[in-house]
């Protein structure tokens, strides 16, 4: 057994190949499948762990951290997880009867020693209102969160605990998962960030023109 090369291809591999599809209705309201690439993704997966997973690597001192997948493979936030895998972490499959008891969800992060999680801010609400973030035996020390809007209150939540680091992240599945990225410090307001590496953000009009700073468009 061998890594496949381009000998054992139809034809040489290229960074425009399709690397997965995914299926999604949050643009148009219906289910449409998204052909992402392997360049996408492998810009993705560089970009969060350096600016993500290895700053949380060394906050931790360099131990392995424990990321627990709490998404259907369905959900395009579900390729998050598999990147702190590839990057050396260990990683929990959480299965859907705990997903779905917010209560069984926070004891086994405390149980299990996860140290990591990726959650929209309707499930982040009930796991906070569940004690996720109070548990004095808890070893959970960062949470992404993505897929909604951020109320004001997780983000100061977030941005005032002594012990989770909380990061933004913002995008819909055509642009692999999330298209900007921001941290969630003490004092700041909720905000999407900057764009990922290698990518740009416009705000246009509606004949897709740029707008001047501080005029409202579509991004």
């Amino acid at each position: 057994e061998h890594a496949p090369s381009d000998a054992d291809r139809r034809r040489p591999w290229s960074p425009q190949h399709p690397a997965y599809v995914i299926y999604t209705s949050g643009s148009t309201g219906k289910p449409k499948g998204v052909v992402i690439a392997h360049g996408s993704l492998a810009n993705l997966y560089h970009h969060h762990k350096q600016i993500l997973i290895d700053r949380e690597a060394a906050f931790a001192g360099g131990a392995r951290l424990r990321f627990a997948l709490t998404a259907s493979m369905v959900f395009d936030t579900s390729i998050e997880a598999l990147l702190w895998m590839t990057a050396g972490h260990e990683l929990h499959l959480i299965d859907e009867q705990v997903r779905k008891d917010s209560q069984w969800l926070v004891d086994y992060v405390v149980e299990h020693g996860i140290h990591a999680m990726d959650v929209t801010p309707s499930l982040f609400e009930v796991l906070l209102q569940d004690g996720l973030l109070e548990r004095d035996d808890s070893e959970l020390c960062c949470v992404m969160i993505g897929g909604e809007a951020v109320s004001e209150a997780q983000w100061r939540t977030l941005g005032e605990s002594p012990r989770v680091r909380g990061y933004n992240l913002y995008g819909p599945s055509e642009c692999t998962v999330d298209a900007c990225f921001a941290s969630i410090d003490p004092g700041s307001r909720p905000a999407i960030g900057a764009p990922l590496w290698n990518s740009r953000a416009y705000v246009l009009d509606a004949r897709l023109q740029p707008l001047p700073v501080g005029v409202a468009g579509e991004l």
